[in-house]
C-alpha cells in the first residue's frame, strides 16, 4: 500500500518484510504497465482521455479485483479488508508522509470494499479530476467504463492468474 510513496534509497529505511513487499508492488507495476492484456485495456480509453488510460486501468482492476474476489480467495473481502486494515494499524509508524494523509480517507471508507462496487468506483473516477486539475474526463471515462464493463472485466480475468504466478515466481526468489 505504501510503495508509490517510496522513491529510489528511501526503500533501504525499511524493515526486510515491508522492503520485500515494496519490492513485490514494484514488480507488480512493471509486470502490469507492460502486458498486453493491460495494453488492450487502456486502449479502449486511450482516444479519450490519452495518458490517463494508465491510471484508470489501475482503478478498473481494482473493481475487478473487488467484484471477482472469491474467483482468488477463501476469504471474503471484508475479510481481508479488515485484516488489511488492522496490519497496517499496526504499521503506521513507517507510513510516507503522503499515505498518512490518504490512509485515514482509505480506511473510512473501506476502499478495498467500495472499489468493488460501481458507484465506488464512479466516485473513484469523478474524484480524479479534484486531484488533478488536468483530468477533466470523469464522465467520458465513466461512460467508456459502463459501456466496456464486460470486455475490460474479461480483459482483467484473462491478465490477473499470469499476475498471480508472476508474483509468486516473485516471492520464491526473494
Amino acid at each position: 500500500m505504501i510503495a508509490d510513496a517510496i522513491k529510489g534509497n528511501q526503500l533501504n529505511e525499511y524493515p526486510p518484510e515491508i522492503k520485500k513487499g515494496i519490492l513485490l508492488h514494484r514488480s507488480i507495476d512493471a509486470y502490469t504497465d507492460q502486458h498486453e492484456l493491460v495494453k488492450q485495456s487502456r486502449k479502449i480509453f486511450y482516444p479519450a482521455i490519452r495518458h490517463y488510460a494508465l491510471v484508470i486501468s489501475d482503478v478498473i482492476h481494482d473493481h475487478f479485483l473487488g467484484t471477482n474476489w472469491t474467483s482468488f480467495s477463501e476469504d471474503s473481502l471484508e475479510e481481508f479488508s479488515k485484516r488489511s486494515f488492522a496490519d497496517l494499524d499496526a504499521h503506521q509508524s513507517y507510513f510516507p508522509e503522503k499515505f498518512k494523509r490518504i490512509y485515514p480517507y482509505m480506511k473510512e471508507h473501506n476502499w478495498f470494499v467500495m472499489y468493488a462496487t460501481r458507484p465506488g468506483i464512479e466516485g473513484t473516477i469523478e474524484r480524479l479530476s479534484y486531484r488533478s486539475k488536468n483530468f477533466i474526463w470523469a464522465k467520458e471515462t465513466i461512460d467508456i467504463f459502463n459501456r466496456e464493463y464486460d470486455e475490460l472485466e474479461k480483459l482483467f480475468m484473462d491478465f490477473f492468474p499470469q499476475l498471480v504466478e508472476h508474483s509468486k515466481d516473485f516471492l520464491k526468489k526473494e
